[in-house]
């Protein structure tokens, strides 16, 4: 920052999206970008395992694949946390701002990390982001 520059003047565009990112989960704006469109990373970041939902009972997993059978299996929503998989009920689902009876969710196949509709995933993305900020 220049001398006499006000500090407010320093703030840049990137910055406040480095720190909104960073809010929710993400290492950075550009992560966050590429989770949300579902492009480029095998890193999903924690927006979908914030503090709230701690208190729930959930199957972790260490590959997509191993999730995707249990999920088959036993029902629920497949979501993703940094490079990790969990199996979650519709109560975490409640508590993580989503309706688990949303129409949304049987678009994606109940599937976050691997949708059938990135379109619809992009509307549950919307929902958790908006009960993450109190929306």
């Amino acid at each position: 920052m220049r001398r006499g520059a006000s500090p407010a003047g320093a703030i840049r565009r990137r910055h406040c999206l480095a720190v909104v990112a960073r809010e929710l989960g993400f290492r950075g704006w550009p992560h966050a970008v590429q989770v949300l469109s579902g492009t480029g990373t095998t890193d999903a970041g924690t927006l979908l395992y914030p503090r709230r939902c701690g208190a729930h009972i959930n199957i972790w997993c260490a590959s997509y694949d191993q999730a995707k059978r249990i999920r088959a299996r036993h029902g629920g929503f497949l979501l993703g946390y940094k490079h990790q998989y969990l199996v979650v009920d519709d109560d975490y689902m409640t508590t993580l701002g989503v309706d688990p009876d949303d129409p949304d969710l049987d678009m994606i196949g109940r599937d976050w990390v691997g949708p059938s509709d990135a379109v619809a995933r992009a509307r549950l993305y919307g929902r958790v982001i908006d009960a993450s900020i109190g929306l």
